[in-house]
């Protein structure tokens, strides 16, 4: 997980793999609602957003800490697992895409991303699809 900060115990956790949609959500819920996930790593999208303590939720993928964390409040967003494949070697490694060395790529994140579908899908208290 990323730095821990006790308020997040107070807050629903959004856990999402990466390039599902998080950023598009997390935009339009801190809009919408105009209040901000808790700043654990990249800042929210409101002008105001050094000012606020009015946090509302704050957000993890869950991959790199092998899928150990716990929360009592997640809220899982998840997309067709072919798009976020896609989109991770385009975003990440599209230099590499036409070579020999994108199947270990598509395997190890096909892997990751079952991983995170088989704990959340089950686990988590409200998930969202996004398409």
């Amino acid at each position: 997980m990323q730095s821990y900060d006790p308020r997040m115990e107070k807050y629903p956790l959004l856990i999402s793999y990466p390039r599902s949609g998080s950023n598009w959500l997390n935009c339009v819920l801190e809009l919408y609602f105009n209040r901000p996930r808790l700043r654990v790593g990249p800042v929210t999208f409101l002008a105001d957003r050094d000012q606020r303590t009015d946090y509302m939720w704050f957000h993890d993928h869950d991959i790199f800490s092998d899928l150990k964390v716990g929360h009592n409040n997640i809220i899982y967003l998840y997309r067709n697992p072919s798009d976020v494949i896609f989109s991770l070697l385009m975003a990440e490694h599209k230099d590499s895409f036409y070579t020999n060395k994108i199947d270990k790529l598509v395997i190890t994140q096909i892997g990751r991303l079952k991983a995170n579908l088989q704990k959340y899908l089950f686990t988590a208290k409200t998930c969202i699809n996004y398409e």
